[in-house]
């Protein structure tokens, strides 16, 4: 038999040599095994070739260096499948047998496209600060206040989150908001608001094609009362509600230097002064995904060497974030299942019996992926599957 598309009989001499051939049997069944036995190892290699990237990003950081992206663009393999079988006759023994002799050839020649990731879009992206919207949204997903807000979190009213030596009151007031939190005394969520979007106009000169226009854009005009009106936004405000009467509540306000009567805080970017009167909202600043990749970065052990030779900043992280997160650097792999990567000589260790700091690298490298690199102009992998011959 020439060489080419196996035959059914090719086929059932393979399946019953081995089930480990099953990947040979691509020209039996071209798409649903193809699939099958590609689809899945390629997703595992990527997967775990970006936690490892990730983690040894981490690392650059702790050692003061720039951190480096290379993304896949695409993968295309191409299979090639190869089978004859070959028969012979005799006698053995006065009764005629047959004897057959398959030879199996098979190749997989895969191409992979890497982009280095240092556009401006993605150097943008992981430079600026969230929003406060994004830190919403993963704090209620996951209910992590204290992870969140404890790495996110740059400044709350005044209290400055200093992840080197630690700030008390910040990190006090995060414990009060993650023991109400877990108390349900403490919601967080958002609030939908009319914004007024421009100045106040004439409700007489106001014509039905322009109601039409404004809710095009996703806006209304608003009767003001006083024979004007305005066009407004409803847009969905990010609130912080206290319950009134626990002493967790009453201390986290003073912290905050909040309203004492008041309960729904509204939360909002930008600063402000401690000094200032208690206030009916929460102004907070934000760190980016680099600047908390570099918070995380400090809680990863380094060999006492390093430090001596001055290759590292003294390891001051506090612990508040050593709660969420640690690393840990030895010698050569000791067969303990977890991640690991080598550098500057050393073998740096995530473990996977730590659960919080598994957790916390799992959210992490998630919000650097859709945050920065899914927005940045990075298309997903494309995986092209082809059989030849």
């Amino acid at each position: 038999m020439a060489p080419g598309r196996p035959s059914e009989e090719v086929c059932r001499v393979i399946r019953r040599a081995s089930p480990a051939l099953g990947l040979l049997l691509v020209g039996c069944s071209v798409g649903p095994d193809l699939l099958s036995s590609s689809h899945l190892a390629y997703n595992e290699a990527i997967h775990r070739a970006q936690h490892e990237e990730f983690l040894l990003n981490l690392v650059r950081m702790r050692y003061g260096e720039a951190p480096s992206f290379l993304g896949v663009d695409a993968i295309s393999a191409q299979f090639e499948f190869e089978a004859e079988v070959g028969g012979e006759f005799g006698l053995v023994e006065g009764e005629s047998s047959r004897f057959g002799a398959p030879r199996i050839g098979y190749a997989d020649r895969p191409t992979i496209t890497f982009i280095p990731r240092r556009d401006e879009d993605f150097v943008r992206r992981f430079t600026e600060p969230l929003s406060v919207e994004t830190l919403f949204r993963m704090v209620r997903s996951t209910s992590d206040v204290g992870r969140f807000f404890g790495i996110v979190v740059l400044r709350m009213n005044g209290l400055v989150n200093r992840h080197l030596g630690g700030s008390p009151d910040f990190e006090r007031a995060v414990a009060l908001m993650v023991s109400l939190y877990d108390a349900g005394d403490l919601r967080i969520g958002f609030e939908e608001q009319h914004v007024a979007a421009s100045e106040p106009f004439p409700s007489a000169n106001v014509t039905p094609a322009q109601h039409l226009e404004a809710a095009k854009l996703s806006q209304r005009i608003r009767d003001r009362g006083d024979g004007s009106s305005e066009l407004v936004l409803t847009g969905s405000v990010p609130m912080l509600w206290i319950r009134s009467g626990t002493p967790a509540g009453a201390e986290l306000r003073a912290l905050l230097g909040l309203r004492a009567d008041l309960e729904t805080f509204a939360v909002r970017e930008g600063q402000r002064d401690r000094s200032e009167e208690p206030r009916d909202h929460i102004a907070v600043e934000l760190r980016s995904v680099g600047g908390s990749m570099q918070v995380i970065a400090h809680a990863i052990e380094v060999p006492e060497e390093d430090l001596q030779r001055g290759f590292v900043m003294p390891d001051a992280v506090s612990e508040s974030v050593r709660t969420y997160f640690a690393v840990h650097s030895s010698g050569p792999d000791l067969g303990e299942p977890g991640l690991r990567v080598s550098y500057r000589g050393h073998e740096f260790h995530l473990s996977d019996a730590d659960r919080e700091s598994k957790r916390t690298f799992m959210l992490f490298a998630a919000l650097l992926h859709y945050q920065v690199a899914s927005k940045a102009g990075q298309r997903a992998p494309v995986l092209t599957l082809g059989v030849g011959r």
